[in-house]
Order: C-alpha cells, then sequence, then structure tokens
C-alpha cells in the first residue's frame, strides 16, 4: 500500500494508512518525524519564519466575535466562545488554527462533549506537531475500525510512558461521544491520503538551505579566523614558540570581535635578510557566489507562499513605497483576497461548526481584520471611505511604512490626517497596525 514519493529531498513512503499495523497510526514522513523537520526549518530560516509569522498575523487579525445571521450581536453566544479553551477565548482558536494552518496546511480542535446535554461543552487548541491520523487499535463490537487520531506530546518517544500515544475519534456533529473528539481541517494534497504538506512546500529546500546559510554564517563569526590579511616575517619557530602562537591565533584572531585584524604568520623557509610581505584579503567570487544563493532562495521562499510582493512583510525586492503605490496595493489586495481570507474562511467554518453542535444554530464567527489598507470588517479603504485611488495608494503605503518600522506612529497619524481622514479613524489605522507589531502569542498546548 505504500509507493515512493519525495519527502525533504529524500526518497519516503507517502503517508498512507496499512490497516495491518496494530498501532494503528499512519507514519508522518520518514521516521514519522515530517512535522518536527517542518518546525525546525521554519525556525531555523529567517525568510520563512518572517512569512508566516505575518501571514498567522494577518490571518488571526485582531480578535474574533459571533453574531447572528443577520449581523446583530449575539451575547449568550459570544460569551460561550469567550469560555472556549479552558477560558481563553476564541482568539486563541483563531490564532493556533492559523499558525498551524500556515506551517503545516492543517489544524485540529479537540472537543468536549457535556456529560448529561448532548452538546459541546469545550474546545481546546491542539498542536498539530502532536497529532497522528489513523484507526483504533482494535475493532469494536461490530469488527470495524473507527477512524480517528493518536496524539502524543513528543513522538520521537512515543514508547516511553509518559508520552506513550492516545487514541480519540473524530469529531461528527450530532454525534456526542464520552470521550474527547477531534477535529481536523487540513488541505487536500493530490497523491497523500492521510497527511497534507506545507502549504509552502515548493520552498521547503530553499527553507533549508537558508538555515543552513544562516548556521554557517553564525560559525564563520563565532569561529572562523578573519583577518584584513597576512603579514609573513621570515623567522623560525621552536615548538615552545609555536604552541604560544597558536594559542594567541584562537584568543587574538577568532570570533567577530577580532575581525579585520592582521595576521602576523612566522615563515621558517625565509631567507635571512627577506623582506616582511603583506598580503591583503579581499571578498572573493565565493562570498558574491553565497549572497546571489541567499537572494535566490529567498524568492523561491517568497513564491511558495504566493506573496504578492516581499515589500508587504518588509523583505527586500519588489516595490517600493516611494513610487511604486499603485503595484503595492494591487499586491495587498491580491494577497488579502486569494490567501489570507480564504484561510480565514475556513477556521471560521470550524469555529461555527463548534458553535452550532453547542445549541447556538447559525452564528457566525467574524474575525476583525487587522490588514493593511482594509477596515475591520475587511472592506477596502477606496471603497469604505469613497476616496480616489491615488489617496488609497498612499494609505497602503503608509500604513505599510508603519508596519515595516519605516515610519513612527505619531508622524503617520498626521500624514493620514493631512490626507483627509478624521484624527480617530487615522488613530485607530495606525494602532491597528501597531497591534501586529506588538501582539503576543498564545502556545498550543497538547491534549490533556
Amino acid at each position: 500500500m505504500f509507493f515512493s514519493v519525495s519527502l525533504n529531498g529524500k526518497a519516503k513512503r507517502t503517508p498512507t494508512l496499512d490497516q495491518r499495523d496494530t498501532r494503528g497510526w499512519v507514519k508522518y514522513g520518514q521516521r514519522n518525524q515530517f512535522p518536527d523537520e517542518i518546525v525546525e526549518v521554519a525556525r531555523m530560516s529567517p525568510t520563512v519564519a518572517a512569512i508566516h509569522k505575518r501571514y498567522v498575523d494577518y490571518t488571526a487579525g485582531e480578535g474574533a466575535m459571533v453574531v447572528k445571521a443577520d449581523g446583530s450581536p449575539w451575547p449568550e453566544a459570544q460569551a460561550w466562545a469567550n469560555s472556549l479553551d479552558d477560558g481563553a477565548g476564541l482568539e486563541s482558536l483563531v490564532f493556533s488554527a492559523a499558525h498551524d494552518w500556515w506551517l503545516f496546511g492543517a489544524f485540529s480542535f479537540q472537543v468536549l462533549w457535556g456529560e448529561v446535554d448532548p452538546k459541546v461543552k469545550d474546545v481546546l487548541r491542539q498542536d498539530w506537531q502532536n497529532i497522528r491520523l489513523g484507526y483504533s487499535a482494535k475493532p469494536d463490537e461490530d469488527d470495524e475500525y473507527e477512524k480517528g487520531v493518536w496524539v502524543s506530546p513528543l513522538w520521537s518517544k512515543y514508547t516511553k510512558s509518559v508520552y506513550e500515544p492516545k487514541f480519540y475519534p473524530y469529531f461528527r456533529e450530532g454525534e456526542p461521544k464520552m470521550v474527547p473528539a477531534f477535529f481536523v481541517e487540513k488541505a487536500y494534497t493530490a497523491g497523500f491520503d492521510s497527511y497534507p504538506l506545507p502549504p509552502w512546500y515548493s520552498g521547503y529546500k530553499a527553507g533549508q538551505t537558508e538555515a543552513e546559510l544562516e548556521t554557517m554564517r553564525y560559525n564563520l563569526a563565532e569561529r572562523a579566523i578573519m583577518p584584513s590579511g597576512v603579514l609573513e616575517v621570515p623567522m623560525a619557530l621552536d615548538p615552545e614558540k609555536r604552541k604560544e602562537f597558536e594559542r594567541q591565533l584562537r584568543e587574538e584572531f577568532t570570533g567577530a570581535d577580532n575581525a579585520g585584524k592582521v595576521w602576523l604568520i612566522p615563515n621558517p623557509m625565509g631567507a635571512e635578510g627577506a623582506k616582511v610581505n603583506f598580503t591583503p584579503f579581499t571578498n572573493g567570487p565565493q562570498d558574491r557566489d553565497l549572497r546571489n544563493l541567499q537572494e535566490q532562495v529567498q524568492a523561491s521562499i517568497v513564491k511558495a507562499f504566493a506573496l504578492p510582493s516581499p515589500t508587504l512583510i518588509g523583505l527586500p525586492g519588489g516595490a517600493s513605497l516611494g513610487g511604486d503605490g499603485g503595484t503595492i496595493e494591487r499586491a495587498s489586495s491580491e494577497l488579502y483576497s486569494k490567501v489570507i481570507k480564504p484561510a480565514q474562511g475556513r477556521i471560521t467554518r470550524a469555529l461555527e461548526m463548534m458553535l452550532n453542535a453547542a445549541g447556538y444554530s447559525n452564528a457566525v464567527v467574524k474575525i476583525k481584520q487587522s490588514y493593511p489598507g482594509f477596515d475591520a470588517e475587511g472592506n477596502a479603504l477606496t471603497a469604505s471611505v469613497g476616496v480616489s485611488g491615488a489617496l488609497a495608494q498612499a494609505t497602503t503605503a503608509l500604513l505599510a511604512a508603519v508596519q515595516q518600522k519605516q515610519l513612527g506612529p505619531d508622524a503617520a497619524q498626521v500624514l493620514l490626517e493631512q490626507l483627509g481622514y478624521s484624527a480617530e479613524k487615522a488613530k485607530r489605522m495606525v494602532d491597528s497596525q501597531l497591534s501586529l507589531l506588538n501582539g503576543a502569542a498564545p502556545n498550543p498546548s497538547p491534549a490533556n
């Protein structure tokens, strides 16, 4: 039931289920550790980390609210939503789902049913990294294997009792369970029956390469000898002097603080009376090649994330804020409508299903938007304030400059007021961008 594909550069088995496996779960990549590898690349690649963080911030917005189908407030449903995730509220669930969606291409909630009243009692965030899909290890009374998830806080050590995986059934609306059930939302990936690939998987190798380049830079700064040149002196060294010379070499020439010093090298073969020779060091072709490689891998990652312009999240390249306002506006609108909004839709539909199962039929979950150039309702500023295209371009550029720390909030507010916005509206627009820079992220926790 297996066939070979390429996962993170090596031939691996496609994650498909073999029901003869008595453990029940489906291996997630080689050694069942592919999620850990994804996390490591995202942690070590600056470009992947930057885009992932900004996508999560945009998708999670400034919070979420529950309203009726006609848009009117629903205080009872909102109060219930605020109690979810052990009191952390709807925002916690939205953020954790956005985080995992842009990292793994999937997210999950743990759903707790009421013991007496057959309604959903609570919904908990669940780290996708701790999940494996599969079937129950043993059949039920009808000799059927139940579909569901296996959860372990540390899959690399699952054989230890403290990390022993536990099976939980899938959440199905209208089918209350006496045990926690798991809702799973995942992207479709052709050829993969069980697991999705990350949305940015086409840039996965580029992310690995960038992570390796960062490690190499760190090692060069920490350990390498980086003199400005070599001073060759014709003299011999006895064993004791050679040992002392090597010690001084390590102490005085390695590390960033010692970069640029002149390296003094005794030449035991120098003829008596020979002159001192100095050879300066300059950046060679390999340095330019490394810079070019860095630019190439960054471009590959940007394409993999479907980011229309790297300028939108403060990366170099793409349109400039000075003279390409129209280009930025179009790229910003494209990113919002084609990338961010669909991800938000997956999350809100999942939460609406939870609300419906809790007795709040036809409830609507709305994310308060924090995207540059759009108001909290997700309407483009051009439409919401009836301004011209040129004014919308200037507004988008100003808000992007605040987000990228190229313009201070006070100066941005003054400029927005000069463009014709009220002081209250200008302050609200600037504060919306600052929240993206200062927002704290909750830490998803494993199932209890």
